[in-house]
């Protein structure tokens, strides 16, 4: 399939998005409290889909998902360094890991 060959995201993703996607998967949160805690944080900032079906929230909550929560199987080392990498680095050299 195409989309397992592509590695990277369709849209704008904000560094303290994947920051704060990053922590919330830290903390142990579940994929539901994840999704949850993006919806009430990006309400303000991104359209939700109302009548139309899926929005730019929740297209850009996939995406979020998808990197820190739920890649590809293939992938799933790589998120598993990289969230160990975020838990000791400092924050200036966080760029690297979510790139």
């Amino acid at each position: 399939m195409i989309w397992q060959k592509r590695v990277g995201v369709d849209r704008r993703i904000k560094l303290e998005w994947l920051e704060y996607t990053a922590s919330l998967v830290l903390a142990g949160n579940s994929k539901k409290d994840v999704v949850a805690a993006l919806h009430d944080r990006l309400k303000d900032t991104l359209a939700g889909g109302g009548s139309s079906g899926r929005g730019c929230r929740q297209k850009t909550i996939t995406a979020l998902v998808r990197v820190w929560m739920n890649p590809p199987s293939n992938l799933s080392q790589f998120r598993d360094s990289g969230l160990e990498l975020l838990g000791r680095i400092p924050a200036s050299e966080h760029l690297t890991v979510h790139w």
